[in-house]
């Protein structure tokens, strides 16, 4: 009894083993095939999360996989680090895995971030800022907002938000009253374009964005959409 007791323990760790093992190989089949998708310096970490594994295999459907990058990606001159990607109701045949011919997946739901830093927000105020974004600087100050500074130290704090893929950048009301009303009109006028964010990887949309000590974090969304991986 004592010995079969062992056995039936020790086979149903084997599978145990077996089956995450298994989500592993997967995983890093699919995170070479991102790596190559999104042109990425390093293979991203790709887990598909859920027990058994073998009946999602089988079901051809995953509940929960997320994707990690530690590679900087640059679009259009804009850095993006950190991105991340939570998908839910992913479809993707294990043939397809296994031969590496999976060209999308099909996901239910999603949710992804990014951080910008501050050195590619400052670029994208140059750029779309006119001639006043040419001669202001944008910086760390606390969670939740950032300090624009310029010429003869004026400072003002700022916040952002994200609408239809563009980076809405507010001044605080009390720091432009205390300013001489030329300087704020200036500073409001160079802030009054929304700014053009480039689309984030993994074929999520943007939803909203905030500033904060590491540089600008944005967060996206994705709902019966396919991720690109060829």
């Amino acid at each position: 009894m004592r010995r079969g007791v062992v056995a039936l323990v020790v086979l149903l760790l084997l599978i145990v083993v077996a089956d995450r093992l298994s989500a592993e190989i997967t995983g890093r089949r699919l995170a070479s095939e991102v790596r190559r998708s999104e042109h990425l310096a390093a293979r991203p970490k790709v887990r598909i999360h859920g027990f058994p594994f073998w009946t999602q295999v089988a079901a051809g459907r995953y509940g929960d996989v997320s994707i990690d990058s530690s590679s900087t990606i640059v679009i259009r001159g804009i850095k993006i680090e950190r991105a991340a990607a939570r998908l839910h109701a992913v479809r993707v045949d294990v043939r397809d895995v296994v031969s590496g011919t999976v060209r999308d997946l099909p996901v239910g739901s999603g949710s992804g971030s990014a951080v910008v830093p501050y050195s590619s927000v400052n670029l994208a105020i140059r750029r779309y800022g006119g001639q006043v974004g040419s001669s202001v600087d944008v910086g760390p100050a606390g969670p939740g907002e950032a300090k624009l500074t310029g010429a003869l130290g004026i400072a003002v704090r700022i916040t952002a938000r994200v609408s239809h893929g563009e980076l809405i950048i507010t001044p605080a009301a009390r720091d432009l009253a205390a300013l001489p009303s030329f300087v704020s009109d200036a500073i409001e006028g160079a802030l009054a374009r929304p700014i053009p964010l480039p689309p984030l990887p993994f074929n999520i949309t943007l939803a909203d964005g905030a500033f904060e000590p590491d540089g600008l974090h944005l967060a996206a969304t994705a709902n019966d959409s396919r991720f690109p991986v060829r």
